[in-house]
């Protein structure tokens, strides 16, 4: 997928990308220990989308993997 940042565009290698409108009663922040035993920065939440639980990702942090 190629994003579009404030910097540059950037490619970010992904499986079935989707892009939706969540309520905000349907996300949470991802917990400390979670996000410890995870090591991945980009990962900043959960979301419940259609029953099943999402990550959250924010794209700034995704590392810049080339164009």
């Amino acid at each position: 997928m190629r994003l579009s940042t404030g910097g540059t565009p950037r490619a970010i290698a992904c499986a079935r990308p989707r892009l939706v409108e969540v309520d905000r009663e349907r996300v949470w922040p991802l917990p400390e220990l979670l996000a410890e035993i995870l090591a991945l920065p980009h990962v900043v939440g959960l979301a419940e989308i259609d029953g099943a639980l999402h990550w959250v990702v924010d794209a700034r942090r995704l590392p810049d993997i080339g164009a």
